[in-house]
């Protein structure tokens, strides 16, 4: 029996919402499997089990709020099969013929890695409904040999660029993906000659029944996926309360529904288990709303442009994700928000007596207070009090909507855009 617990999720971030639940009591449970979905107060993300067996118990459940270090589920498997041998050639006399070849059984498992198994690479969920990203850089060739949670490649997204690690240690015998492509989730990235880690399964299995091992092995995979299935099917029963927590989306991606006035509850999801991304819900209101504002892009590109070319040399450039997401949302915002310049004059004088007086004791906290932090502050006092000014006009119900948060964004400059 082993207790798998919240490890540290860095960045010091101590607690964390539980979205979804993504296994059952019962169900076979493999390393780096994910098993919950937990929302921190950044991002939302999946946290893989450390260990393998049977799910014999689960301590939380879906709204609860855990922290690191707390118990999350108990598992029947690895630390039992171990002890099993001993257990077993003790029970009855009958045993005492397997035992002596319970010790030969080591010497195939150790001959195994002669012969590498294959196993595929294909890019995992990244989390907060992004199912793409563009290739920047692969870190590795074929015939190269990695180890477990080596860099392959990196990867942008829309918020940034991260590295997809190995799933396991061993040599890279093909590269199906270059820079430069655009590498769904679940798309086929690299195949990996396993020697070491492929055959570990197998050795423990032996120690129980040599000959349903094999059998089994597939069903771990095939367990989990049909779990969440069933769970993705309740929130379809009822799709007339999209708000419950039971319909499979992250917070992101209902927020985004909400802005663009989808109802994300009879939004067919693509995602595994039936999970319910960005892309999904855009293109359920591209179906809906043909002509709304949240096609801008369409409307950008459709414009014609005259052949450059045509008076000298020029070169084209394809749009990274952070460039394409940029366009996107400023084509929105010309065409939904109304755009008014405002001056005036204002005397900050004491407003910067205590940036400074306090501006050494945040450094400290290891933080950096600016004038845009404080602007931050007065901007969300002021809307507080003039709602009207961060209100949003449904054309669709002639309704005007006013927002009971305080939500601002600012534009920042990075090297991709």
């Amino acid at each position: 029996v082993a207790e798998f617990k919240l490890p540290d999720l860095g960045e010091n971030i101590e607690t964390g919402e539980v979205i979804s639940v993504l296994v059952a009591v019962g169900d076979s449970l493999s390393e780096d499997q994910p098993v919950v979905e937990l929302e921190t107060d950044k991002a939302v993300i999946e946290v893989p089990s450390s260990v393998s067996g049977t799910i014999a118990a689960i301590h939380i459940s879906q709204g609860d709020t855990i922290a690191v270090g707390q118990a999350i589920l108990v598992v029947d498997g690895e630390a039992a099969a171990a002890p099993s041998e001993p257990a077993t050639a003790a029970e009855a006399p009958a045993a005492a013929a397997p035992a002596p070849a319970a010790d030969p059984a080591p010497a195939p498992a150790i001959e195994a890695p002669a012969a590498p198994s294959s196993q595929e690479v294909v890019l995992p969920e990244l989390g907060e409904g992004v199912d793409s990203g563009d290739v920047v850089g692969i870190m590795v060739g074929v015939g190269d040999d990695v180890v477990e949670e080596q860099g392959l490649l990196e990867l942008e997204i829309d918020k940034g660029v991260v590295e997809l690690p190995s799933p396991a240690a061993g040599k890279i015998s093909a590269l199906h993906i270059k820079e430069g492509d655009r590498a769904t989730v679940g798309q086929l990235i690299a195949t990996l000659e396993v020697s070491g880690a492929a055959p570990a399964p197998a050795a423990r299995a032996p120690s129980q029944t040599p000959a349903p091992t094999p059998a089994v092995e597939p069903t771990v995979s095939e367990a989990p996926a049909q779990a969440p299935a069933q769970s993705a099917t309740a929130p379809a029963v009822a799709p007339d309360q999209p708000a419950r927590q039971l319909v499979p989306a992250a917070p992101s991606v209902r927020r985004l529904a909400r802005e663009i006035g989808v109802d994300v509850g009879v939004v067919k999801g693509t995602g595994p288990g039936g999970r319910i991304s960005e892309a999904d819900v855009k293109a359920h209101s591209k179906q809906l709303h043909e002509t709304r504002a949240a096609s801008g892009p369409g409307a950008a590109s459709a414009v014609a442009l005259p052949d450059f070319s045509k008076w000298g040399q020029i070169e084209a450039e394809p749009f990274s994700n952070v460039r394409r997401i940029t366009a996107q949302r400023m084509v929105q915002a010309w065409t939904s928000i109304p755009h008014v310049t405002q001056f005036d004059q204002a005397d900050v004088t004491e407003l910067e007596t205590f940036r400074k007086s306090h501006g050494k004791a945040v450094e400290k906290a290891g933080g950096k207070l600016t004038p845009t932090a404080l602007i931050l502050k007065v901007v969300g006092a002021a809307l507080t009090k003039f709602p009207q000014f961060c209100a949003s006009i449904d054309m669709a119900t002639e309704q005007v909507i006013y927002k009971k948060y305080r939500h601002i964004g600012i534009a920042v400059d990075t090297k991709r855009g």
